[in-house]
């Protein structure tokens, strides 16, 4: 049995109950279907393409919408890919947020033997990318579907390329974490894979660092997603020594806000509290003077690119 039906048959299988709930958001068969703005429609299954599973009729129809184009595949109830050599059909797409629509006319996806398994359109929807989208089809000439056009209404998110992700989780980044300079200002950002975790460096030269110590840079490469014990051992009032849960983001603040000089440089780093974060700072001295502003140097570390931890 060909694998794409066996895997479809147990979507199907999975997607039953959902599928049932979907045939009365359904339009009537003589009637155009409504705007997405204005429907509201559940999830859908997935298909066996990562589409949107649709039933319509007797037939069921998966709506795939990446960064390249268009395409929709089409089976029985049965979970057979339907040939679509002989049919036609349009995509009407409405990006939330945007009045207009667009429409784009759909045609078989030929292989070499004449038969088609989808149709479909190449159009550029890199600028839409992460955006949630309502398609229209409509879809004439399909096998067992009579004579009347098919329609049907899906919901998606168009996916992001991997040019777009990357530039994305660079751009939340902000800093390389080993030498603190701003991603891009070394050149291309560098990416690293540590297990399952990636972070980006300015420079080849700050590859070999996180890879030899990724606990140290991995989580001050994440921002404001860590967290600190609240010191515990004071040298002096409301300034804490530092512990080894410190560490990774002593070395992503590298120097101290009051002073501007290297943690280290004074006996430090020492933690103080400023309205729920712990900032490092070189020595007891430089406490007062984020204690009177405290909100004045956790604005001007952010503009550096470091976001303290939250003291929990």
């Amino acid at each position: 049995m060909n694998k794409s039906i066996t895997a479809l048959g147990v979507a199907l299988l999975w997607a039953a109950p959902l599928l049932a709930q979907h045939a009365a958001h359904q339009p009537a068969e003589r009637e155009p279907a409504p705007p997405a703005a204005t429907q509201p429609i559940a999830a859908d299954p997935e298909g066996p393409h990562g589409g949107s599973l649709r039933s319509v009729g007797e037939l069921l129809l998966e709506v795939v919408v990446d960064p390249t184009g268009i395409r929709v595949f089409a089976y029985d109830k049965q979970g057979k890919p339907l040939d679509t050599q002989a049919a036609r059909g349009a995509a009407v797409l409405r990006v939330e947020g945007d009045p207009k629509r667009y429409r784009y006319d759909l045609y078989p996806d030929t292989a070499r033997d004449g038969a088609a398994s989808s149709l479909a359109v190449a159009v550029d929807l890199r600028r839409i990318a992460g955006a949630s989208v309502g398609v229209e089809v409509q879809l004439a000439g399909l096998p067992g579907a009579g004579r009347e056009p098919v329609r049907t209404v899906a919901q998606v998110s168009v996916p992001m390329t991997d040019e777009q992700r990357a530039a994305a989780a660079i751009a939340a980044q902000k800093v390389c974490p080993v030498s603190g300079e701003a991603l891009g200002s070394m050149g291309e950002p560098i990416a690293v894979t540590v297990g399952d975790q990636m972070v980006y460096v300015c420079c080849q030269g700050c590859v070999a660092p996180v890879r030899a110590e990724p606990a140290k840079y991995l989580a001050p490469a994440r921002g404001a997603t860590g967290s600190v014990p609240p010191g515990t051992e004071e040298v002096r009032a409301d300034v804490f020594k530092v512990s080894a849960a410190d560490e990774p983001y002593i070395a992503a603040q590298k120097t101290c806000p009051v002073m501007d000089e290297p943690l280290d440089g004074m006996g430090g780093p020492y933690k103080v509290h400023a309205d729920g974060k712990a900032v490092y700072i070189c020595c007891p001295g430089c406490a007062k003077k984020i204690a009177a502003e405290p909100q004045a140097y956790l604005k001007d570390m952010a503009a550096r690119g470091v976001e303290p931890p939250v003291v929990r």
